[in-house]
């Protein structure tokens, strides 16, 4: 089955992946963290080299999205590093202890990005969000939201922005796929 973006978290997973993909990559730390320097310097090299896109995963802390200000530094670090590697895109998010999405610490990564795409990751899945959080990211500059369940609320949100669902490797997603919403992307973890 072809990926629209498979995730791959070491460069030995990444080459067997990339045949699979349809225009991008994404990668991460198996423990959901920001991966090494070097990983994403020779992925977005091997991915541009194969014509493909790489976003990478930027999480100080792969226990939650509730971040201080340190770990907002060491992910606007990361940032910076990753547009110096020429990565494509990014997956950023930052959350209140009330579920809500951290304007203040938002601001600081979306600015950090420089060019780069922005997509919220998939601690979406834990906010209380409504369709003014929603209209925020599209205001803000985001192209897509990973989530590990798309439902008829989610994909009704908003035509601007797309949905991406967050597969485990042996879970069924044609059902997804048949329904044909250019909106959803599919990605394999």
């Amino acid at each position: 089955m072809a990926m629209i973006e498979p995730f791959a978290s070491n460069f030995r997973e990444l080459t067997g992946l990339i045949k699979q993909s349809q225009g991008r990559v994404l990668i991460g730390s198996a423990d959901g963290s920001t991966p090494s320097r070097g990983f994403i310097a020779e992925a977005t090299k091997y991915a541009h080299e194969k014509k493909l896109s790489i976003d990478v995963l930027i999480n100080s802390n792969q226990q939650t999205s509730i971040y201080n200000d340190i770990e907002i530094k060491i992910m606007e670090n990361d940032l910076f590093q990753c547009q110096e590697m020429g990565v494509d895109g990014v997956y950023i998010s930052a959350t209140t202890e009330d579920n809500q999405i951290d304007i203040e610490s938002m601001n600081t990564l979306i600015a950090a990005c420089g060019g780069m795409e922005i997509n919220y990751d998939n601690s979406f899945d834990k906010l209380l969000y409504t369709p003014n959080d929603i209209e925020w990211m599209i205001t803000s500059g985001f192209d897509r939201i990973l989530t590990k369940s798309v439902n008829e609320d989610i994909i009704n949100l908003n035509k601007n922005i797309q949905i991406v669902q967050l597969a485990s490797s042996n879970e069924e997603i044609a059902t997804i796929q048949e329904s044909n919403n250019a909106n959803i992307i599919i990605v394999k973890k």
